[in-house]
């Protein structure tokens, strides 16, 4: 019987201990598949997407390691940094931007993120700071910024 009860507990802290890598395994995975550079295929902002659209494709998302770097040429360089945290497992994934350049700097933007082969999503809360539910620049308080991007080769 102590046997049985000892084989029982050793099972539920091997399966516990691998239930909680799991997620940090699945991150991990997921981020490194995000690495590389994107150039935007379009941006949406409050249902409207933008009009400037030679400059939105000047745009370029750099994605190492776990920083997210994205340079705009507006006549100006203009250059924004975050460090990414990615949760997979929530639907849609989530990711978490702490802005260490640009505005707003030492903030974190709540997003929501979405990868299909060589296509990147980005849907970010623009004003109420509010994970977006859904990928959609119109839903919720003061709008959401969708940003569309495909892989360089």
């Amino acid at each position: 019987m102590k046997y049985y009860i000892f084989a029982v507990l050793i099972l539920v802290a091997f399966s516990s201990s691998r239930t909680a890598a799991a997620p940090v395994e699945t991150a991990t995975n997921e981020l490194h598949a995000l690495q590389g550079t994107w150039t935007v295929l379009y941006s949406e902002q409050n249902g409207e997407r933008r009009r400037d659209v030679e400059d939105v494709k000047k745009m370029r998302l750099t994605i190492k390691d776990d920083q997210w770097t994205l340079e705009s040429n507006n006549n100006v360089k203009d250059i924004s940094a975050a460090t990414l945290k990615l949760d997979p497992t929530q639907n849609p994934k989530a990711v978490d931007l702490k802005v260490s350049v640009g505005l707003p700097a030492g903030e974190t933007i709540p997003a929501i993120y979405e990868l299909e082969g060589d296509e990147l999503k980005f849907c970010f809360a623009s004003e109420s700071r509010q994970r977006p539910r859904k990928f959609d620049s119109r839903e919720g308080s003061g709008g959401q910024w969708l940003l569309v991007l495909k892989r360089e080769k």
